[in-house]
């Protein structure tokens, strides 16, 4: 009887603990963290730059233009360059030295063969003369090997040639909206100078600043909801995203945390450099955005 009381008594235990803990865990998932005054930013912004020096030749896009990521922008002057791929393509397609050592090598072995076989039935070719012969098949065999080579080299010499034809070339980066031009055709740039901004704000990061006392409650990956209100009607914009950065270095003077958060923002609704609110939902895991 006394062990059948004890038993119960742990029982009740038990289910009280494991009670406790889905209750705090209930708790902990519903709790929401609100930061005021974030800041909207882009993730996805590019200054194109040139990468030697030279005359822009044509600026194929023009601001407002959408680009997409690998296509060219801008053109430096590539006329020398363009002859020299032309040049290259020439060599390239020349193969007539790689025949003719083949063909000498035909005769060479044909002429070999020939000896050998008179030489089996009557000896009537001296061995200086096998020498002789044995030695041109040798020798056409690495004119075959130089023609080759030749030509090896000449198709590396145009990829070389459209590598430096290439370089006068100015692909975007990221696909995007081109917001601001830096040179126009006919200007000269040296290596470095910026012709282009590219920006794309299908993806956003909300950045803001935590109490250090709830540091403790976050994590990577956690949902978080932006709002950002849009006029003085207090119309919201609002998007979903993921807690992705929680800063390790407290700010002295606040005791605040810097943290951000990245959000899709397909429709294009949220705004860069306008300010959002963002709540932190603990415990709960947010879908990847990227």
């Amino acid at each position: 009887m006394r062990m059948c009381l004890r038993l119960l008594i742990l029982v009740s235990l038990i289910n009280g603990i494991i009670q406790h803990q889905c209750q705090a865990e209930e708790i902990l998932s519903s709790e929401v963290i609100d930061i005021q005054e974030c800041t909207i930013n882009l993730i996805d912004k590019v200054t194109l730059a040139v990468d030697k020096p030279g005359i822009i030749g044509k600026v194929v896009v023009k601001e407002g233009d959408l680009v997409l990521a690998k296509s060219l922008v801008v053109q430096l002057k590539n006329e020398e360059a363009q002859a020299q791929v032309n040049l290259a393509i020439k060599a390239k397609e020349v193969t007539a030295e790689v025949d003719i050592a083949k063909k000498n090598n035909e005769v060479a072995n044909k002429e070999l063969e020939r000896a050998v076989k008179i030489n089996q039935s009557s000896k009537a070719i001296t061995e200086h003369e096998l020498n002789r012969l044995q030695l041109a098949v040798d020798q056409t065999n690495l004119e075959i090997e130089k023609a080759e080579d030749e030509r090896t080299l000449k198709a590396l010499e145009y990829t070389v040639a459209m590598a430096r034809l290439k370089a006068h070339d100015v692909d975007s980066t990221i696909s995007g909206v081109v917001v601001r031009i830096y040179k126009s055709a006919g200007e000269a740039v040296q290596q470095g100078d910026p012709l282009c901004e590219i920006v794309n704000d299908e993806r956003l990061r909300i950045e803001g600043y935590v109490p250090v006392s709830l540091l403790h409650k976050l994590t990577r990956g956690q949902k978080v909801t932006v709002a950002m209100k849009i006029n003085s009607e207090q119309t919201q914009v609002e998007a979903e995203g993921v807690l992705d950065f929680i800063d390790i270095v407290v700010q002295p003077v606040t005791r605040e945390v810097r943290v951000f958060a990245e959000v899709k923002n397909l429709d294009h609704k949220l705004k860069p450099g306008l300010r959002a609110s963002m709540k932190i939902h603990v415990g709960e895991q947010a879908v990847s955005v990227r």
